[in-house]
């Protein structure tokens, strides 16, 4: 079943906040999945609190981007722009190693491939946006998310694969 998430573009400084996700160090949107009885502006809310320390206003829905081609029948995100109102930023977590403010223009590397894309739509003021980006699963069908990062922690599979997998992007 195709899973649904949240992911945060926050401006400060007309800077765009990264994430440097401690699973696969690569650099990436603050976002998550929706929890049961949570609203998509709540999780959004939430995930950015849990992975960055700030509370932020959203001040934008800029659109949904699915990936059908992705693990355990796609995935499909709601996108917001947020901008932070208090809290400061978490010296570690359990998700996150590192928190970075870039240009929007010259993003870090290694990033999400399909985050680009997004990073794009809500810099440009985008709204409405309903966008398919295909990210074929690069793994045996069976894996889940969660079989990767077993795989990768076990050193069953390295990193060239996990670049493999968030970096193959066709936008359509």
């Amino acid at each position: 079943m195709a899973s649904l998430g949240v992911e945060v573009v926050i401006l400060m400084e007309q800077r765009v906040l990264l994430i440097l996700r401690d699973d696969f160090s690569v650099w990436a949107l603050p976002g998550g999945g929706v929890d049961p009885g949570e609203s998509l502006v709540q999780a959004a809310m939430r995930e950015v609190r849990e992975e960055t320390g700030l509370v932020v206003v959203i001040s934008r829905l800029v659109g949904f981007y699915s990936r059908p081609d992705w693990c355990n029948g796609g995935d499909n995100d709601a996108l917001y722009v947020a901008h932070p109102t208090s809290g400061r930023f978490i010296n570690e977590s359990d998700e996150v190693k590192a928190i970075g403010l870039f240009d929007p223009n010259d993003l870090p590397h290694p990033i999400v491939g399909w985050h680009r894309q997004r990073i794009r739509d809500a810099v440009s003021g985008a709204v409405g946006v309903t966008r398919t980006q295909h990210t074929p699963w690069p793994f045996d069908p069976s894996w889940s998310m969660a079989d990767v990062r077993r795989k990768f922690r076990a050193r069953e599979i390295d990193q060239d694969d996990v670049e493999s997998m968030f970096y193959s992007l066709q936008d359509s």
